[in-house]
C-alpha cells in the first residue's frame, strides 16, 4: 500500500501548573496519506474492486474555494488555554488520479493523523514511503480520516472519522481524567497561498483507553464540512492530455463497430470528416449563411432550423459517408488509436490501459494537522471560535459570492440566453444525470469491471453530447477535457 508522510513539528505550548509530561521527549504529530483506511470496517464487509482505484469516486473538480487556516486557528486559541498541541510537518502529495477516460478520482481515500513519542526503529519503507504502520501502544491519539463524496452533492468531498483510539494524554491532572480532543487539516493547492479544503473535528469528554470504529455513532456525525473538489493548476493539462485520447478512442470504436461510417456531421477539418468529400463544406456554409436567428441549429451555431433545406443537407451528407477513400481513412485512423480492439468486447476493448489501472498523478498539494488534548474544554472552544472567526474574516466577501444560492444565479443567467434557444442542452444534460445514476447503480451492485467500464464510458459519451449541445448554443462547453 503506498503511504506518503511527513514526521512532525514540535509546537511548544506554555502548560499550566499542575500538568506534567509523560516523557521528557515532547510526543510528535505524523500525517499520513494512503489508499484506504484500515479500520473502516464498512468497506471491508462490502471488498475491495479489482478495478476500485477510487473510481467510485468520479469528480467533476471546479474552481477552487477558499477555505479558513484551521490548524493555524487551533495554534492562537491554544496558547491561553490549559491545551498541548502538537502539529505536523506539510505532507506532500498528489491530490488526483487521473483516468484514461479522462476522469479525475482521489490519489487517496485515508488520511491518517496519529501523536505519540516514537524513535527512528518505528519508522520503515513501504511503497518507496516512511510509515510508521498500524495502530500501536506508541501511538497517544490515533484517528483514520476516510475522503468521500458528500452524499448530497458529489462534486463536493468531506472527511469522516473511522477510527479513533486515545491510548493516553501528555498532561496530567488530580481533578480531571477527561479531555476535549481537536483534530484539525488543512489542504493546500502547491500553487496557491489559500487552503482549498480542511475538517476541523472535536470530541469532548475523551478518557484514556477510548475505543470508537465506524460502526459507532459516536462518529457517524463527526463529518468535517465539505469543501469542492478543486480544479488544481497542474491538474487541467493532464485531463486534457487524457480526454482527448479518450474521445479519439471513443471515435475510433465507433468507426471499427460500423466499418468506418458515422451519422455525427459535426464541423471537422481533418481527412475522417465528411467534410472531406466531395463539396459537402460548401453545401454545408449554404445552408447555414441563409439561417437567421433566434434559434439554433446544432450544425449552424445560432441560426433557424428549416426543416426542409436541413434534410437535403443531411441527404448529402449520408451519400458522402458512402466514399470507400473516407471509410478507409477513418478505419486506418481507428486501428492506430485502438489498438487493441475486439468486436465482441465493443468500446472497452480500446481502454486496456484502465483496466491495468494505469492512471496518472495530478494535483500537488501540501497537508498538514494537529492534534490538541485540553481539561478547559468550554475556554478552548471560545477561544478556538474567535480564531476562526479572525482567520475567515478576509474570506468573508469570496465565500459570500460562492454561496449555493449565489453560485446558481450566476451560471443561470450566464446561460439563460442559451437556454431559451435549445433545448438540446437541457435534453443533454438530463441524459448526463441519467449515466451518471447508472453509473452509480453498477458500481454499488455488479462485481463486473467490464459492465463498469462500459458504464463509465456511456458518461463520457454522455458529456460529449453535452459539449456539443453547448457549442451549437454558442457557449463554452463544461467538460472542456474533451475537446
Amino acid at each position: 500500500m503506498k503511504t506518503v508522510i511527513a514526521r512532525s513539528s514540535v509546537i511548544l505550548l506554555s502548560l499550566a501548573s499542575g500538568q506534567q509530561s509523560l516523557a521528557a521527549e515532547p510526543a510528535q504529530t505524523v500525517a499520513t496519506w494512503s489508499k484506504d483506511c484500515p479500520g473502516d470496517k464498512e468497506a471491508q464487509q462490502a471488498g475491495a474492486q479489482s478495478f476500485g482505484l477510487a473510481v467510485a469516486a468520479v469528480l467533476a473538480p471546479k474552481a477552487a474555494q477558499a477555505a479558513f487556516d484551521a490548524v493555524g486557528a487551533a495554534i492562537k486559541a491554544s496558547a491561553d488555554t490549559n491545551t498541548v498541541l502538537r502539529e505536523s510537518q506539510p505532507t506532500y502529495t498528489k491530490f488526483y488520479l487521473v483516468s484514461p477516460l479522462g476522469e479525475a478520482v482521489p490519489h487517496f481515500s485515508c488520511l491518517t493523523v496519529r501523536k505519540g513519542i516514537y524513535q527512528d526503529s518505528d519508522y520503515a519503507k513501504a511503497g518507496g514511503e516512511w510509515t510508521l504502520g498500524a495502530f500501536s501502544d506508541k501511538d497517544q491519539i490515533y484517528i483514520e480520516l476516510k475522503l468521500e463524496q458528500d452524499p448530497k452533492d458529489k462534486n463536493f468531498l468531506r472527511f469522516r472519522p473511522v477510527t479513533f483510539n486515545v491510548n493516553a494524554f501528555e498532561d496530567s491532572s488530580f481533578w480531571k481524567s477527561d479531555r476535549r480532543i481537536d483534530i484539525q487539516v488543512d489542504l493546500k493547492s502547491m500553487y496557491s497561498d489559500k487552503n482549498f479544503g480542511n475538517a476541523a473535528i472535536t470530541f469532548n469528554a475523551i478518557n484514556k483507553g477510548l475505543r470508537l470504529d465506524s460502526s459507532m455513532s459516536r462518529l457517524a456525525f463527526a463529518l468535517s464540512t465539505p469543501f469542492r473538489a478543486p480544479d488544481l493548476e497542474d491538474l487541467k493539462p493532464v485531463l486534457e492530455a487524457q480526454g482527448k485520447v479518450a474521445k479519439d478512442r471513443l471515435v475510433a470504436a465507433s468507426y471499427l463497430e460500423k466499418a468506418g461510417v458515422t451519422h455525427d456531421f459535426a464541423y471537422q477539418t481533418d481527412a475522417n470528416s465528411v467534410y472531406s468529400v466531395g463539396n459537402t463544406r460548401q453545401a454545408l456554409v449554404q445552408y447555414c449563411s441563409r439561417l437567421r436567428p433566434p434559434t439554433s441549429d446544432p450544425l449552424c451555431t445560432d441560426w433557424v432550423l428549416h426543416t426542409p433545406q436541413r434534410e437535403a443537407l443531411l441527404s448529402k451528407f449520408a451519400a458522402a459517408e458512402q466514399s470507400r477513400k473516407l471509410k478507409a481513412n477513418r478505419l486506418k485512423w481507428a486501428a492506430g488509436k485502438c489498438k487493441e480492439y475486439a468486436a465482441d468486447k465493443g468500446p472497452i476493448s480500446c481502454f486496456p490501459d484502465d483496466i491495468r489501472n494505469k492512471y496518472l498523478p495530478a494535483g500537488y498539494i501540501s497537508t498538514k494537522a494537529s492534534i490538541s488534548h485540553t481539561r478547559d474544554a468550554n475556554k478552548f472552544g471560545v477561544a478556538l471560535a474567535k480564531a476562526i472567526s479572525d482567520s475567515s474574516a478576509e474570506l468573508s466577501t469570496l465565500a459570500a459570492e460562492q454561496l449555493p444560492q449565489a453560485r446558481q444565479e450566476r451560471q443561470e443567467s450566464q446561460r439563460s440566453a442559451a437556454r431559451k434557444q435549445t433545448q438540446d442542452i437541457i435534453i443533454s444534460e438530463r441524459e448526463l444525470d441519467i449515466a451518471r445514476h447508472e453509473l452509480d447503480v453498477r458500481l454499488r451492485d455488479s462485481p463486473d469491471e467490464n459492465a463498469v467500464l462500459q458504464q463509465r464510458l456511456n458518461v463520457v459519451k454522455a458529456m460529449l453530447k453535452v459539449n456539443d449541445a453547448y457549442y451549437a448554443a454558442g457557449e463554452a462547453p463544461p467538460y472542456p477535457q474533451y475537446e
